[in-house]
């Protein structure tokens, strides 16, 4: 099994395994979901994931983790954003995604770029930190738009599909992966997804979920990113 992580233009046909995620109307375990037919409501087939492939897909969620550690050792100077965003991560018992406590700030890095670290307290003892470099912010805002023009659609129309958005490199080897998601018929979400290579193709791990509101706080932190200051306010303290 090929997990593929390629954008698809809208009315695109063909079977295409998409990034590992929970369904909030069968949330029994981590899945992958697979169009397995076009047309105006898409329909999924989900599978369990083997053994082998937890096994798998854990060690590539644990290297880039251990790589996102060894990005914030990169960080120069960091200043800290009073920011109204707030990501959401899938909660099992509650079959729904909830809001968890998350941290904007800005950060410039030892090779002189600067970056948007967006870090969200994930349930069980990792957080998710997921940094945005402002060279890049033209494609971020690309792919947000997308996913609010998809939302409105969706939104109006009752559809139900998951469908990849756009993969961005980063420079550290991984790739972001923007993720459309719908949890219902009324319910959809943007998911920024880790992804990397592996010996089973495309591995994606979950990193941010933010609903249509929080899709448009962090759109807006990314056009205001290049005016932003990275200048500690402690150091004014003498």
């Amino acid at each position: 099994m090929h997990i593929h992580l390629q954008p698809q233009h809208p009315g695109q046909q063909g079977g295409t395994v998409l990034p590992l995620r929970h369904n909030r109307d069968n949330p029994s375990g981590m899945r992958w979901g697979i169009r397995t037919s076009p047309g105006r409501r898409k329909t999924y087939e989900t599978k369990k994931m083997k053994p082998g492939k937890i096994s798998v897909f854990s060690a590539a969620l644990t290297t880039i983790l251990i790589f996102s550690g060894c990005m914030a050792g990169m960080v120069k100077t960091s200043q800290s954003v009073s920011s109204k965003l707030v990501a959401e991560e899938y909660n099992d018992i509650g079959s729904q995604y909830l809001d968890r406590p998350t941290f904007v700030s800005v950060e410039i890095m030892d090779d002189g770029s600067k970056v948007l670290c967006v870090t969200m307290k994930a349930y069980g003892p990792n957080a998710h930190e997921v940094r945005f470099f402002e060279r890049d912010c033209g494609k971020y805002l690309v792919a947000i738009d997308k996913f609010l023009e998809w939302e409105a659609k969706a939104a109006q129309n009752k559809d139900i599909f998951e469908k990849v958005i756009a993969v961005i490199p980063e420079p550290n080897g991984f790739n972001l992966g923007f993720v459309f998601t719908s949890g219902n018929e009324e319910h959809h979400y943007l998911n920024v997804c880790w992804t990397m290579g592996s010996l089973m193709g495309k591995i994606s791990a979950p990193a941010l979920t933010f609903d249509r509101e929080n899709a448009q706080i962090l759109r807006k932190l990314f056009v205001d990113l290049p005016s932003m200051s990275a200048h500690p306010k402690a150091d004014d303290y003498k």
